[in-house]
């Protein structure tokens, strides 16, 4: 099918138009779709609706810095690649298009476990990057892996929290996990153990916080925990030493009856206090949405099947793409609300839809 020139696209909603009839259709279904009957995918998109940004008028917005630091790293924007599996699905290139975008737009990837491709073959490209992990049974290969991310130059360890047992899933995602079988990642077993129970489950439903202690004795990278939705959660982290949160649902991958991330940042974010970094993910899609995040008390967002529609149209330049629409698309909404630099961010920009 002829392929869409991503310089020509000017919204993620155009990349997600052109994506679908490029994709796949196991594919297609498999990045799409989430748990049970995918309402918490949609819910998490509509969520950023109900607010609204409140411009002001005659302030010297002439310049503008959208810059941040994030757990000593210098990003040119607070929008980072979330953890995505199987980017070889969107394109040949996987991970390593999705890195050279990122490189590109100069912020910072979180590579999944679920890769396509190895870490080396990733950190190869010289992208600035968190490894994000699942906590099996297996001790001995997770300390290995993490060992082999730090010393390929990750800069931070993400541990998945929220998906201690194998979520439900429809009959259109079984027979798409089916119809890709064959399609393993890098350092986990095919899809299929989504709903094969002939096969281990690759997560330890047994951890909890005191576990924490052994991660953290086999490696000395900074430890960020993503998955979390429960303010008392996030006061946990704080009490355990984490560095870092990411307030996640996992994209509607886990259920169909969990809080959207844009209903719960705030009340989490008022409970960090600023004592460690919060960042969010679910449902962004526009650069009005990232600053609303930042105005609720995010101090950075990820976004993951936005960055796998940019595969599919462009390969690397289509990833490149997207993050450049959602620059353009924050720093002229920060304009708009008379501000110049994302920390001067806060409820104040904020109306509630009605």
């Amino acid at each position: 099918m002829h392929k869409t020139d991503p310089t020509h696209l000017y919204s993620l909603d155009e990349f997600e138009a052109a994506a679908d009839g490029l994709l796949a259709p196991a594919a297609r279904m498999m990045i799409q779709r989430g748990g049970g009957t995918s309402r918490v995918v949609s819910a998490n998109r509509e969520a950023w609706s109900r607010w609204r940004l409140l411009p002001r008028a005659l302030v010297d917005v002439s310049v503008r810095d959208l810059s941040t630091t994030l757990l000593g790293e210098h990003l040119s924007m607070p929008i980072l690649v979330a953890p995505s599996g199987l980017h070889g699905l969107a394109h040949p290139e996987a991970e390593c298009a999705t890195a050279t975008a990122v490189r590109g737009a100069d912020t910072l990837m979180v590579l999944s476990m679920g890769s396509s491709l190895p870490i080396e073959a990733v950190a190869g490209t010289g992208v600035r990057f968190w490894f994000q992990c699942y906590w099996g049974e297996d001790r001995t290969f997770l300390r290995d892996l993490i060992q082999t991310a730090a010393a390929a130059g990750c800069r931070a360890l993400c541990l998945t929290v929220d998906l201690p047992v194998r979520p439900w899933l429809s009959s259109e995602m079984r027979a798409a996990l089916a119809q890709l079988s064959e399609v393993k990642p890098a350092y986990m077993k095919p899809r299929t153990v989504h709903v094969d129970t002939n096969m281990k489950w690759e997560h330890d439903a047994r951890l909890t916080w005191k576990d924490l202690d052994w991660l953290r004795s086999v490696a000395s990278l900074p430890l960020v925990l993503k998955g979390i939705l429960n303010p008392d959660d996030a006061a946990r982290a704080i009490d355990a030493g984490v560095d870092a949160i990411i307030v996640s649902n996992h994209g509607g991958r886990t259920s169909d009856d969990v809080p959207t991330t844009a209903d719960v940042l705030e009340e989490i974010a008022n409970v960090v206090k600023k004592r460690i970094p919060v960042l969010v993910d679910g449902g962004l899609r526009r650069g009005t949405d990232v600053i609303k995040a930042l105005a609720l008390g995010a101090d950075a967002v990820l976004i993951g099947r936005p960055i796998l529609w940019g595969l599919a149209v462009g390969g690397a330049s289509g990833g490149q793409r997207v993050l450049e629409i959602l620059r353009g698309e924050m720093d002229s909404a920060l304009a708009m609300i008379g501000a110049v630099r994302v920390g001067d961010l806060g409820p104040q920009v904020l109306r509630a839809s009605r």
